[in-house]
C-alpha cells in the first residue's frame, strides 16, 4: 500500500475548517497535524492548491 502526506490540506470538521497537515496509510487518515515531518518513506508528498478533507 501507498503512504501519502498531504501538506496544508484544508481540514473541515463540524463546522470547523484549519490548515493542517494530512498522513494517509493503508488508505486511511493516520494523523492529522499542524506540521508533520516529511519522511523519505513515504511514496508520495503532495502540496496542493486546493485540498479538502472532511473528517
Amino acid at each position: 500500500m501507498s503512504d501519502y502526506l498531504i501538506k496544508n490540506a484544508k481540514i473541515v470538521s463540524e463546522g470547523k475548517t484549519f490548515i493542517s497537515d494530512v498522513l494517509i496509510r493503508n488508505q486511511r487518515i493516520e494523523k492529522i497535524a499542524p506540521s508533520l515531518q516529511v519522511n523519505l518513506k513515504f511514496r508520495k508528498l503532495m502540496r496542493p492548491v486546493y485540498t479538502f478533507c472532511l473528517a
